[in-house]
């Protein structure tokens, strides 16, 4: 750990700039917090397993105990992301500002600012000694200082850069101009760089997941009418092109590409196109294993009202048996991952924005306005938690992909992170 870190006192750390963290481990009313960005760690504990939810309200003395600690920060809805090796979350401000925060404590540790503006990024990427953000721009940030030690600009290639995967010594980035590359992380040096193409039409290129030796991404092509798109699967080394998947509609009208990213299981890859059916490819060439149904009705549906919408953007994630998938009006189903069979279906309280994080017979969404954790065996709400001060579901009041860590979930929002400390 750095050794010239300042230290969490017991009365909370109050840096120069004159923001407070405020730790709140002991019964503290909801009401001593201002509503900005903070880390959240929710409890997976088996006591919650009841079906009615447990509703988590502001101002509930017995909810506030599980809170550890809040920053106050405005917020974005940018992906926490999690240093290891010094045990330090890093997160984005509303207003362009990359934080390090002390994981256990929420102690700001630096903050760097680097724009103006509300950020457009999902993602925060640590390889080592530097931390990437993807906000449009790519930035690469000294971890222990905030320093920024390279700028990829849009006029680089870079344009719309959001996800950033990272194999731990370099970073990938995909850009709206359907250029896709690979940095070295210590200077954004190119290390290989391809352009998606359909013909001689450059695609967008969205959602970049790398597994293993693969890094998959969805080249979209937004000249077409309707939208059209490919799954691309590219070798993480070099950049060389293993297979191409090409989607069709499954009804006139609708759009046929993916846009979010992939998730696996075992020698099965998923992916979600926007028709709303949940592809399984192999992993290794491509192949569709199977193919499960969208579950909205478009217009023209033969078998149902056709009052839906043309698509649905379904996100998914996936474990060694089953995968969760979400919806836009709500909707969870999760299916076997070797067959596809549906397991069960749920219906969550609004829309989600980000894939689903599973932790062991648990998987946490996060639905407009709440967290719901459900039971990966049964669809059973566990329990619910507003990520927001002020419950609502009003899709823009935003919040960021769960992301879990042993047993601590961070989660972003609206009112920024929250932290709270879960008990099994």
């Amino acid at each position: 750990m750095w050794s010239d870190l300042p230290t969490l006192t017991e009365g909370g750390y109050l840096p120069e700039h004159g923001r407070q963290v405020i730790p709140l481990a002991t019964n503290d009313s909801m009401t001593r917090f201002v509503p900005h960005i903070t880390v959240l760690l929710l409890s997976l504990a088996a006591a919650s397993c009841r079906q009615s939810l447990d509703v988590d309200r502001p101002g509930d003395t017995a909810a506030d105990s599980d809170w550890i600690w809040k920053e106050t920060t405005p917020g974005s809805a940018i992906t926490p992301g999690f240093d290891s090796t010094n045990n330090v979350i890093y997160a984005v401000s509303g207003n362009r500002e990359l934080l390090a925060l002390r994981a256990h404590t929420g102690e700001e540790l630096w903050r760097r600012k680097y724009g103006n503006g509300f950020p457009n990024g999902e993602n925060i990427a640590v390889a080592g000694e530097v931390v990437a953000v993807g906000d449009v721009d790519v930035l690469g940030f000294r971890a222990s200082t905030g320093q920024i030690l390279w700028h990829l600009s849009r006029l680089e290639g870079a344009e719309g850069t959001r996800t950033i995967p990272t194999d731990g010594t370099t970073f990938f980035v995909a850009g709206h101009d359907g250029l896709v590359q690979r940095l070295a992380a210590h200077n954004a040096s190119v290390l290989w760089s391809v352009r998606l193409l359909t013909a001689d039409t450059a695609l967008l290129a969205f959602g970049p997941t790398l597994i293993n030796s693969t890094l998959f991404v969805c080249g979209v092509n937004l000249r077409s009418a309707p939208f059209t798109g490919s799954l691309f699967a590219l070798e993480a080394a070099t950049g060389a092109l293993l297979w191409r998947y090409d989607y069709t509609p499954a009804l006139p009208g609708q759009s046929s590409k993916c846009f979010s990213r992939v998730a696996r299981s075992g020698d099965l890859v998923f992916s979600a196109q926007d028709d709303g059916r949940i592809f399984a490819h192999d992993y290794a060439t491509g192949a569709v294993r199977w193919v499960a149904p969208r579950i909205h009705s478009p217009p023209g549906d033969p078998s149902g009202p056709g009052t839906g919408p043309y698509d649905d953007r379904r996100l998914l994630a996936a474990n060694a048996e089953r995968v969760v998938v979400s919806s836009d009006d709500g909707t969870v189903v999760c299916y076997a991952a070797r067959t596809g069979a549906e397991l069960w279906r749920t219906r969550g309280s609004g829309a989600a924005l980000d894939p689903p994080a599973l932790a062991p017979n648990l998987a946490i969404i996060s639905h407009s306005g709440f967290a719901v954790a459900y039971d990966l065996t049964s669809g059973t709400a566990l329990w619910t938690r507003p990520n927001l001060d002020l419950p609502s579901e009003d899709f823009t009041r935003f919040h960021g992909q769960p992301v879990i860590v042993g047993d601590t979930l961070y989660l972003t929002g609206f009112t920024g992170t929250r932290a709270r400390l879960l008990k099994r």
